[in-house]
């Protein structure tokens, strides 16, 4: 379920300013392997052969339309909440890459797991056209990688990210991880470990959280956990007495 704490992210202007450098501008149009396009690769039903624009008018498409499109799908595919320059690198990955190939990725299914250092590594490995790295989406995996990390990455457009909606979305990742029938005990800790990750990532503790919130997730936590070790009897009965023994 998409992370409701990531709705007041955009694009910041390092973002855009690093799209609009990679791509290159084009104010008259040109054919790719999708169609028309003009500016810094806009498409649209109204781009034809004979289109001229301004820059101004490139810079607008890139910024109100072509980077929100591709922000809205970030949002739309992760769970968890990202920071700015994580949601940039994401970002700047969909703008190039399409955001099938966020969909189907090991990224995702790790970021969505918790584990931000292993996704954000997984940026490098979008590098090879065909079986041949290639120059320049190495250079611009790397400055993803390197928003990811909060390095040359913009300032937060809020200075602390929103506690409550992040304790819910840690709530539902409980939740989630008992409703799987093969979570034992073991894979309720492993959970747990990944949740508590995703605050710390966050700087967020639970004091910073709304009571209304804190019973939202300690519940879920305490459902979890008697789910789990329900399917792992062996954690919480002890072994039967061996054999003559009374």
């Amino acid at each position: 379920m998409p992370c409701a704490a990531n709705e007041r992210l955009q694009a910041s202007s390092v973002c855009l300013a690093a799209i609009a450098k990679s791509e290159g501008l084009r104010l008259r149009a040109y054919w790719d392997h999708t169609g028309w396009a003009i500016g810094y690769g806009h498409h649209g039903p109204d781009i034809t052969s004979a289109t001229v624009w301004s820059e101004a008018q490139a810079d607008a498409a890139l910024k109100d339309a072509d980077a929100v499109t591709a922000g809205d799908a970030v949002k739309q595919l992760v769970d968890v909440p990202l920071t700015q320059g994580e949601f940039d690198a994401l970002l700047d990955f969909v703008f190039n890459e399409g955001i099938n190939a966020l969909k189907g990725s090991t990224l995702l299914a790790l970021l969505n797991g918790g584990n931000y250092h292993a996704a954000g590594e997984q940026l490098l490995r979008w590098v090879y056209v065909g079986n041949e790295e290639e120059a320049g989406l190495r250079a611009r995996r790397e400055q993803e990688l390197a928003w990811w990390r909060g390095v040359d990455a913009a300032p937060p457009s809020i200075s602390t990210p929103a506690a409550a909606p992040i304790a819910d979305t840690g709530a539902r990742m409980l939740t989630n991880i008992v409703n799987h029938p093969k979570t034992s005990a073991t894979g309720f800790l492993i959970g747990l470990v990944s949740v508590l990750n995703v605050f710390a990532h966050q700087g967020i503790g639970l004091g910073k959280i709304g009571s209304g919130s804190v019973v939202a997730f300690l519940t879920a936590l305490a459902t979890v956990a008697l789910g789990c070790l329900a399917r792992d009897p062996g954690a919480s009965n002890p072994p039967p007495p061996a054999s003559g023994q009374h």
